[in-house]
Formats: structure tokens, C-alpha cells, sequence
């Protein structure tokens, strides 16, 4: 019995150890090291003798307590337990040892303590994939090509194709490198990721195509610590190194493809990077229309990186300019003020840009500053004309200094320095009294002082003039209430209220919710406004069901589910009556023309629409009016050629009604298509108001062509009273509201290895199809602070009162 009791105890003992070990292992797995530890300890005090088992588990500790220092950035302590895990026989240890000295950036001592592992044959063959990635971040590639040579079973097939293929992207031959990564089956190191050299050398070898599809499929959460250093290392430092992120910066660099704001978080140690996600983001704002946070990029880009602002000159001020004119557009005049007022310190100073930057410092109640520049303008204006004395006639000078210290008499008046403006009134007055300003501001001070027939005489004089003070305005319509000339206002009102955004209610415009969906100038405005606008209407109907369909939308057209769009379509076309479904069909051709990406198929879905629309004519002749104004957006011009002249033979009014279908046309899109006939037309009647604003929207809204006839065809239609063409004039400066004007063109980049050259290459572009030429107009009246300003577009003669400017945001949702 005793001698059986005692053979059974070292059984005993060591079922009781196997026991004592399952635990620990189990408190490794669920990460408690300490009690895993000090579990480890009694085991060890309880023995004597110590298997490879408990030293392997002590190890095993040791590694994932080095490995939560290193996460915590801890690295002298991770340090010392990942050379206590390598004295346990841990071969994974020399790995996390290498990494924890490139964490500190030593690659070289992470390289040679990589290196006496590998000599003394102590590190895992698995592993041997960190010595060549090491070898290549110090530069030594003939060491790896030796090894590759003389000791190439000593490394995995994963790690020698690898090593070929970085090794061929440095001899810039990306297509025998991309063979070699195609052929990876594994990890080259632990946690990499081996698709992302393929898509790397894809990139190198040019094909984006290739590249996106892998973009696409990818995931953006894996990341080779490994990777990073050694593309740094294998390329120009600008090559951009994160991967996939900055691979996404890359691709969208040389593509028209957006990526996420996510992706666009510039990193903290790298600035070539942080440079060009600027850039990027700058750049995507761009394509969107949104030149206002395009500024601010920009400004934030200037200020990191001066020795880039050589490069970003070229596109600071074009660029500042229209994101001034858009920031103060949208109510934002402290924005304006930002942009604009750094472009202005400039000797002699630019009247275009001081006429408006004046008008956004009142906006943004910083008369201080409204109070400098006019000073310096008026200082630098009478410098000029002593310098130049035969450019500046004293008629043209006076008129310009009269009205500068008007608009000077109201900042001073502002600031409540009252004695002081009246001084600047009485030198405006002494220069050139009967100026419009001065009018305007003498009829002020009379009204002020209650003599109210000499001011209402002196306001009217100065609107008649062309005064551009909206208090001028608001001030006699006060004026004449105060008389009791009820009349007078409404004369007042409608001859001067459109300058000033005064209509009356019969004034509103009021057109189908699928016509302003059109008007937005981004694909994702127009989603954003299709999806707030309730209305279930046919034509809006169809351009839901447009977005619904849409695939790989982030960019600036979208590319449709062909299949998914003409069956929804014909659903809704099936249950529509003629009228509607006219509607629907030219919201649909419409969308397409606008907004989708080209693919195989479209143009052909396209053409069978307006095949629908012309199929309709015979029960519903308004949509052989449709019909054309499609053939005008979108061809065949043989089609419209072939139509157009046999219907205007048929109406009693063709000119008209051409002047009609173009407008329709400009609903719908932009056309010039019918520029050539209403040429023809206006040579039989070139008093044709309605011809003259049809003509007009043949070019672009900005363009000087525009404001021109559409000037002269809207000051025919008011004398004239001509209701059909003021109506249609207000339903155009409704669009143009709705529309963010002078969008930028789609941009496309030219492929370059260098960082600074796809700057420079993208800025020239920029400015080549933007902003070709000076943003300003050359004419003789470029330093007349009272003329009319060209530089932004479609400037009012008078502008708006920001208190009545139309809300877009609120307009947009009109059900």
C-alpha cells in the first residue's frame, strides 16, 4: 500500500502542474499578464526543476507585457521584456525588439540586432522577411541582393518575391515588380498587408484602372509598420507613404476620383503628406463649387508650408478672389473680409477689388478697417494722378474722389464720428456735388435735418444717376410715406426695386420643383435638394429615382445601374398622362445630360426618351416645344436641323417662340446650339426684349456677352412694361440664385512622381481652364469706384441688402 501510494504521488504532481499551466495559458488568452504571472511565480517556487513548458509561458508573458508597453509608448520597458521573451527562447522576440527601435527611429540598431539573430540563425525563417525590409530602410539593397543571391533558402518565396519586387520599383520598372508582388501568397512580415505593394507598383506602372478596382475591394484598417518606412525609402519622399490612405491621395491626385473626408485627415509626421492632403481637399472643394472652404484650405496650406508658396502663389489670388465673392454671396462677410483684405494691401491699390471688399466690411460691420482702405485709396488715387496727370482729366478724377469720401462721410458716420463725416460730405460736395453718392448722401442729411421735399428731390435725383446705396432707397420710400405720396412709392418701387431685391409679391417665381433640382451645380446638391424636397412631382419623381440609381456617386457626375434606372423609370412612365409624363421624359434627359458619367448604353437609354417625348406630340403639341428644347440640349443636331425650321413655319410668332424654346432649353441645361438662329431672328427684330435675354443665356452667366444683352433686353422690357420678358427675367436670376456661378471644370492631373510637380501641374491647369487672363475687365472705367464691378459674375448694378436677399436654402424647399 505504501509503496503504491508513493508511485502514485509524482502522477499526482504532475497532473496537478499540467493543471496549474492550463490556467496560466488561459489568463494569457484573455490578456491578464499579472495574474498570469504571479500563477507562473507559485508554480516556479513550488519546483524545483524547470521545464521548457513554464520557461516557454514565461516568455510567452514577457512578449505581450512588451507588447501593451510599446502600444503605450513605453519603450525602455518594452525593451526589457522583449529581451527577457528572446532569453526564453521567444524567437518572435527579435521582431518586436526591431520594432520597438524603429518606434524610437533607429532603424540602424533595429537593423543590427535583426542582423546577429539572423547571422547566429536564432530568428525564424518566417521572420527572416524584417531583415530585408530593414536592409532596404537603411539603403543597403546589395546586401539584399547578396542575400538573394548566396542565401536565398534562408528566406520564404513570399519574402524573395517581395525583395525583386521592391527592388525592381527602384529600377522604375513597375510592371516586373508587380509580377513579383501578384506572386505573394502570405505575409512578407507579421500584420502586413501584401495587396498594397500591388497596388502600389500599379500605381507606378500607370494603371489607375487596375488601381481603383483594388481600391475599391481593399480595406483601409490594415497597416504594415514595415511598409510605411520602406516605400519612404524606396521612392522620393514625396511619394506619400501611408498605405492605402495615402495610396487613396495618390490615386485621387491622378484620377478624377473622390475619396472621403476620413481618408483626407492629414497625418502628424509627415508634412509632404499634410501638404498634399491640403491640396487634395482644396482641390475636391474645387470640383464641388465650394471655393469658400477651397480659400480657407488653401490660407491653412500657405501658412504650413512657406517653402511652397511659390507654387501656391500662382493660384492665390484667382482663387481667394472668387472665394471671397462666393463666402460673401452666402452671407458670410467676415469670410469675404479674410480673403479679400490681404489682396488689397497692394500699392496702387486694385479698384475692383476695393469697390467690393468696401461693401463687405460694412457687411461685416468692420468700419475701422472700411475706414483704412478708403483712406489709402483715396491717398493712392491722388499719388497717381500727380504721377500721371495726363491719364486722369479732372472731371474723371473729381467723380472718383467725390464718391470715395462719400462712402467715406458713411463709414465715419458708422464709427459715430458724426462731425467727421459731415467734413468728408462737404469735400465730396466741394469736388463734385451733383455725383451720384454725393446726391444720395445730400439727400440723406436733408432728411435728417426734416426737409423732407429737398431730400425726397436729392434721393431721386441720385437713384436716377445710378446711386448703389440701398439706405438711399429705403430712406425715400420713407421719405414719400412720410409725405403721403403713395404713388410715388410705387413708382419708386418699380423703377429701382429690382436693384435693390424690392419686389412685390406678383414678382415671385414659381417653377416646378424638378426645374430648381436642375439648377443645383453638384451632383450632390442636387441630391441633398431632391432629398428635402417633399413634392410628388412626376419630373421630381424621375430625378429620385435618378439619385436612387446612381453608383460610385462621389464624384462629380455619377454612373448609373442602367438596368435598375429604365425599369424604375417606365414604372413611373406608365402610369403618367400625357402632360406629366412630358415632364418626367425631359427630367429624365435632363439628369442624364447633367449629372451621369458616361458608360456604355446611356447614350442610347438617352436617345429613347426623347424618342417618348416626340411620340407624344400628336395628343399633347406642347411636347413638339419640348421635344426640340431636348434636341437642342443634347443632339442630334441633324435631328434639330431637320425640326426646328418646319415648326417656327407653323406658329404665327416664331421669333418669339424661339425666344421661348431657348429659355426652356437654359431650364434644362446650357446650350449655345441656338444661338445661330436667334441671330437670325434678332437681325428681323432686334428690339425683341425676350430675344435679347434668350440670346443671353447662349453664354455663360459670368461671361461680358451676358451682361450685355441681358442689360439691354431688361431695360427694353421695362420701358416697355413688357410682362412676358420681366417675368422671364426673374425666373433666370432665380436660377442663377440657386446655382453656385462660376463652377471650376473638372480637373484633370497630369501624372508625375513628384509631389511638387503635381503641384505646380495642377495650379497651372488651374489657372489655364479657371482663370485664364486677369480676373478684371480692361476697360476705362477699372478705377471708377461708382461703375458697374465685373469681376465676379453677374453682379447687380446695386446690391441686395443682405436683410433681403432670398434665403437659398429656403427656396430649395418650396413645396
Amino acid at each position: 500500500m505504501e509503496v503504491a501510494k508513493r508511485k502514485s504521488q509524482p502522477q499526482s504532481g504532475s497532473q496537478d502542474q499540467s493543471r496549474d499551466l492550463n490556467q496560466v495559458r488561459d489568463l494569457l488568452e484573455r490578456n491578464k499578464l499579472d495574474q498570469a504571472l504571479r500563477q507562473l511565480k507559485k508554480i516556479k517556487s513550488s519546483r524545483s526543476d524547470q521545464t521548457e513548458e513554464i520557461a516557454e509561458l514565461e516568455g510567452q508573458i514577457a512578449l505581450q507585457k512588451g507588447c501593451q508597453d510599446l502600444e503605450t509608448k513605453r519603450f525602455r520597458q518594452a525593451q526589457t521584456q522583449f529581451q527577457q521573451a528572446a532569453q526564453l527562447g521567444v524567437a518572435s522576440a527579435y521582431y518586436w525588439i526591431a520594432k520597438t527601435d524603429l518606434a524610437q527611429d533607429q532603424p540602424h540598431k533595429a537593423l543590427e540586432g535583426i542582423q546577429q539573430a539572423f547571422d547566429s540563425e536564432r530568428l525564424p525563417k518566417q521572420q527572416a522577411g524584417c531583415y530585408l525590409k530593414l536592409l532596404f530602410l537603411v539603403g543597403n539593397t546589395d546586401q539584399v541582393q547578396d542575400l538573394l543571391e548566396h542565401q536565398a533558402n534562408r528566406f520564404t518565396a513570399d519574402h524573395k518575391h517581395w525583395a525583386q519586387g521592391v527592388l525592381a520599383l527602384m529600377a522604375q520598372d513597375p510592371t516586373t515588380a508587380l509580377s513579383h508582388f501578384e506572386k505573394i501568397k502570405g505575409n512578407v512580415t507579421p500584420g502586413d498587408d501584401p495587396p498594397v505593394w500591388t497596388l502600389y507598383a500599379l500605381q507606378q506602372a500607370e494603371q489607375w484602372q487596375e488601381a481603383e478596382a483594388q481600391l475599391n475591394q481593399h480595406s483601409l484598417q490594415r497597416v504594415d509598420p514595415f511598409l510605411e518606412r520602406v516605400m519612404r525609402a524606396t521612392t522620393s519622399p514625396a511619394a506619400l507613404s501611408l498605405p492605402l490612405r495615402r495610396l487613396q491621395v495618390i490615386q485621387s491626385l491622378h484620377t478624377d476620383t473622390r475619396i472621403s473626408e476620413s481618408t483626407l485627415q492629414p497625418e502628424t509626421d509627415l508634412p509632404d503628406y499634410q501638404q498634399a492632403v491640403r491640396v487634395l481637399q482644396m482641390t475636391q472643394q474645387i470640383r464641388a463649387g465650394n471655393r469658400h472652404d477651397a480659400g480657407h484650405a488653401l490660407l491653412e496650406a500657405l501658412s504650413k508650408r512657406a517653402s511652397l508658396s511659390e507654387d501656391l502663389a500662382s493660384l492665390r489670388r484667382p482663387l481667394l478672389l472668387r472665394a471671397g465673392q462666393q463666402a460673401f454671396d452666402q452671407g458670410e462677410p467676415e469670410c469675404a473680409e479674410t480673403f479679400w483684405l490681404p489682396l488689397s494691401k497692394t500699392d496702387p491699390i486694385d479698384p475692383q477689388l476695393a469697390r467690393l471688399l468696401i461693401e463687405a466690411l460694412a457687411d461685416a460691420r468692420s468700419f475701422r478697417e472700411r475706414q483704412k482702405l478708403l483712406t489709402r485709396w483715396i491717398t493712392s488715387l491722388e499719388r497717381e494722378a500727380k504721377r500721371q496727370p495726363q491719364d486722369w482729366p479732372p472731371q474723371r478724377l473729381n467723380l472718383i474722389l467725390a464718391t470715395l469720401h462719400a462712402w467715406l462721410a458713411d463709414t465715419w458716420m458708422a464709427l459715430g464720428q458724426r462731425r467727421t463725416a459731415y467734413g468728408s460730405l462737404q469735400r465730396a460736395e466741394r469736388l463734385q456735388a451733383d455725383a451720384p453718392e454725393v446726391l444720395g448722401r445730400r439727400g440723406l442729411r436733408a432728411y435728417q435735418q426734416d426737409d423732407l421735399q429737398e431730400a425726397q428731390h436729392l434721393m431721386t435725383q441720385a437713384l436716377e444717376k445710378g446711386c448703389c446705396s440701398p439706405e438711399v432707397y429705403t430712406v425715400l420710400r420713407r421719405c414719400l410715406e412720410e409725405l403721403g405720396d403713395q404713388q410715388g412709392q410705387q413708382e419708386i418701387r418699380r423703377r429701382f426695386g429690382k436693384d435693390f431685391g424690392d419686389l412685390s409679391e406678383s414678382h415671385e417665381v414659381d417653377l416646378p420643383p424638378w426645374i430648381e433640382a436642375l439648377a443645383m451645380p453638384t451632383f450632390a446638391d442636387f441630391c441633398e435638394y431632391v432629398e428635402e424636397e417633399q413634392s410628388e412631382d412626376p419630373g421630381l419623381q424621375a430625378c429620385r429615382l435618378f439619385m436612387q440609381s446612381a453608383v460610385n456617386a462621389e464624384t462629380a457626375r455619377a454612373e448609373l445601374d442602367l438596368a435598375r434606372a429604365r425599369v424604375k423609370w417606365q414604372k413611373l412612365l406608365d402610369r403618367l398622362s400625357p402632360e406629366p409624363r412630358c415632364g418626367a421624359l425631359q427630367a429624365i434627359v435632363a439628369c442624364i445630360q447633367k449629372y451621369a458619367k458616361r458608360q456604355k448604353g446611356l447614350a442610347d437609354l438617352s436617345k429613347s426618351y426623347v424618342q417618348q417625348v416626340q411620340d407624344l406630340i400628336p395628343e399633347l403639341p406642347e411636347a413638339e416645344l419640348a421635344h426640340l428644347a431636348l434636341l437642342a440640349l443634347r443632339g442630334p443636331q441633324s435631328q434639330l436641323q431637320k425640326h426646328l425650321p418646319s415648326y417656327l413655319k407653323q406658329v404665327s410668332q416664331p421669333d418669339t417662340v424661339l425666344a421661348r424654346l431657348q429659355l426652356q432649353v437654359r431650364k434644362l441645361g446650357y446650350s449655345n446650339t441656338l444661338r445661330s438662329y436667334i441671330d437670325q431672328a434678332l437681325s428681323r427684330e432686334p428690339q425683341n426684349s425676350l430675344l435679347l435675354l434668350a440670346k443671353a443665356t447662349t453664354f455663360s452667366p459670368h461671361s461680358q456677352p451676358y451682361e450685355e444683352l441681358s442689360e439691354q433686353g431688361f431695360e427694353l422690357a421695362r420701358r416697355l412694361q413688357h410682362r412676358e420678358t420681366l417675368q422671364a427675367y426673374r425666373e433666370q436670376e432665380y436660377l442663377l440664385d440657386l446655382q453656385e456661378t462660376d463652377s471650376f471644370e473638372q480637373l484633370p492631373f497630369p501624372i508625375s512622381g513628384n509631389q511638387e510637380d503635381i503641384l505646380r501641374a495642377l495650379f497651372e491647369k488651374m489657372l489655364e481652364e479657371e482663370f485664364g487672363g486677369d480676373l478684371f475687365d480692361d476697360d476705362d472705367d477699372d478705377d471708377d469706384p461708382s461703375a458697374r464691378p465685373h469681376a465676379f459674375g453677374s453682379e447687380p448694378k446695386r446690391r441686395t441688402p443682405p436683410s433681403s436677399q432670398r434665403n437659398k436654402k429656403s427656396s430649395r424647399r418650396r413645396s
